[in-house]
């Protein structure tokens, strides 16, 4: 930076940037000559720690990979066109009255592949935005080199920015001594000194930060980066590419002189399905320093058989809810190809773990419980998900094939499709669960309950033989009721059958005692004690909004710092 004969640099800190990874820039303006303070100019440590942020189901953007074809053969959708974007409300808009073929067409994970070409924020309005994210002032460049456009902006850009600003803006001026923090150091201190993240567990050993531990930020690097992946395809094949990932990005970071062994993992919501598939089933465990999981479906969330056998209607409330039922699927005719073909979705079915083992699909008709599911230590994989036939089965085959493909034995597919989903989540158990280092926050809030259980209530009290010989009807428009009829043969019989409303605290879409919370234990076992949040005020997909109630934020960074702290991370 070299400034006009006249004049000298504005007095004040500069961070700068690198569009290659090894030349720095730096940018400052101009005063008058009699000012002769200096200009400090901040140079990144050599030591880098990466943060490597997963998002959640759909909070990846897709594109087509190849020309999506309908039945007819006619193309649809271009290869390299978007199918799925969350840059904000608009961008789902082409979402509103589309038909359930239309939603099988394009969520197949054969067809699609992550599309890095979502918005990134910038610095300013319209024509006079500035090529820089908001707060960090990231180049958009180089934040997109860094998969920045790979995750939603609507959800996540604002969070990605937060921490590329806290942990990479702290700076002291090294010509005066005993100067100031810059306002990023001085706020972390007056946010986190001598307390816990707010909302932290009573119960959780979760160490204070002090300034010192703070000031680690200026020993090392912390660029962050964002990880999409193709959230239609098993949660095993997205690990798999995560750990790809991981080496990667610390390769690259070596081959710019850097010293860079680790990254530190942040995630949301499935991204925890995808982090612990990496580390605990794809060898990426030595690459990573320590995870945060944030609202994590830790055991599965029963939201995920309602949405298959009803859609996203009935949840949420006002016209936020109305709007999101009808752009992710309001019934089960529109849901059921997008969940039941695909890995990914199927994986986010409660395990043999949620609920402590015990039933959460229950049937009740005006005598009384006639069917709690699965059976005390059973299987809900064989109980629940597999049956074909029983007018309660998530699976309803008239619904897998709204655009006619030639697809002979769909169910057997999908059958199959819920063994590697109840031997992924096997085979992580098996293999330790959680990262040694785990942090983690989710909510625990009774105004945003969750489907803990899941109950139909019939309206007329029925014998075990009327019972098992039911059968769908119709499903109707306007809410979460089904009429039944008896089977072929049987007296003339019709039932209403209602599903519940979400009955447990959580953040409206995870339950947290008997979903969540399971990663308690994870948690527990992080040497000298991890961070855990358990909140309230924000919905799920709110859980990182910088804007909202949630700690998440905070949380999140506290529990880089600890990991940062960790010997051998940073000294």
């Amino acid at each position: 930076m070299t400034p006009p004969n006249d004049t000298l640099a504005r007095p004040a800190h500069f961070a700068g940037h690198s569009e290659d990874g090894k030349q720095l820039i730096f940018e400052s303006v101009t005063t008058p000559i009699g000012d002769k303070r200096p200009t400090v100019i901040v140079v990144p440590p050599d030591r880098v720690v990466p943060i490597v942020f997963v998002p959640g189901i759909m909070g990846s953007n897709l594109k087509a990979k190849v020309n999506i074809s309908n039945s007819d053969d006619e193309v649809v959708i271009k290869k390299d066109d978007p199918v799925w974007r969350v840059d904000g409300n608009s961008s789902m808009l082409p979402w509103l009255g589309k038909a359930p073929d239309e939603y099988q067409l394009r969520l197949r994970h054969e067809v699609v592949t992550v599309d890095d070409r979502g918005e990134i924020p910038k610095d300013g309005f319209w024509v006079f935005a500035k090529q820089r994210t908001p707060m960090a002032h990231l180049s958009v460049k180089q934040a997109r080199e860094r998969g920045w456009g790979e995750v939603s902006s609507m959800f996540y850009l604002g969070f990605l920015d937060f921490l590329e600003h806290h942990l990479n803006a702290p700076s002291k001026d090294p010509t005066q001594a005993g100067a100031p923090d810059n306002p990023a150091l001085t706020s972390l201190k007056q946010v986190h000194t001598g307390a816990h993240p707010l909302g932290a567990a009573q119960s959780a050993e979760v160490p204070p930060l002090s300034g010192a531990d703070i000031d680690l930020l200026l020993q090392c690097h912390n660029p962050v980066h964002a990880f999409g992946y193709n959230w239609l395809q098993s949660n095993a094949v997205s690990g798999k590419a995560l750990m790809e990932y991981i080496d990667s990005t610390i390769k690259a970071y070596v081959a710019k002189d850097k010293q860079c062994d680790k990254v530190i993992l942040v995630t949301h919501s499935m991204g925890g399905l995808v982090a612990r598939a990496a580390c605990k089933l794809q060898g990426a465990e030595d690459l990573v320093a320590g995870v945060f999981h944030g609202v994590m479906p830790t055991d599965g969330a029963a939201a995920s058989y309602k949405r298959m056998v009803s859609g996203f209607g009935g949840e949420g409330g006002g016209l936020m809810g109305w709007a999101m039922a009808n752009i992710l699927g309001p019934r089960g005719n529109f849901t059921t190809p997008t969940l039941a073909l695909n890995a990914g979705p199927l994986e986010l079915l409660p395990n043999k773990r949620y609920n402590g083992g015990k039933p959460w699909l229950m049937v009740k008709d005006t005598s009384g419980l006639a069917l709690s599911l699965p059976t005390n230590d059973g299987d809900p994989y064989e109980e629940i998900y597999k049956q074909s036939k029983l007018w309660w089965k998530p699976c309803n085959e008239a619904w897998m094939n709204p655009a006619g493909f030639d697809m002979p034995d769909l169910f057997d597919k999908y059958t199959k499709a819920v063994d590697f989903a109840a031997a992924f989540h096997l085979d992580v158990q098996a293999a330790g669960d959680f990262h040694p280092v785990t942090h983690a926050h989710y909510g625990q809030d009774g105004a945003q309950k969750a489907y803990g259980t899941v109950t139909w209530t019939l309206d007329k009290a029925l014998t075990p033989e009327q019972h098992s010989g039911l059968q769908r009807h119709k499903l109707s428009d306007a809410d979460m009721h089904i009429t039944l009829k008896a089977g072929s043969g049987q007296p003339a019989l019709k039932v209403q059958a209602t599903l519940s409303a979400p009955d447990a605290p959580g953040d409206g879409t995870v339950p947290a005692q008997a979903s969540a919370q399971a990663v308690d234990q994870g948690v527990k076992k992080t040497q000298g004690g991890g961070v855990l949040v358990r909140g309230t005020g924000y919905a799920h997909s709110d859980s990182f909004a910088t804007t909202s109630l949630s700690e998440g934020p905070r949380a999140a960074l506290h529990a880089v710092l600890l990991i940062l702290k960790t010997p051998g991370v940073v000294t």
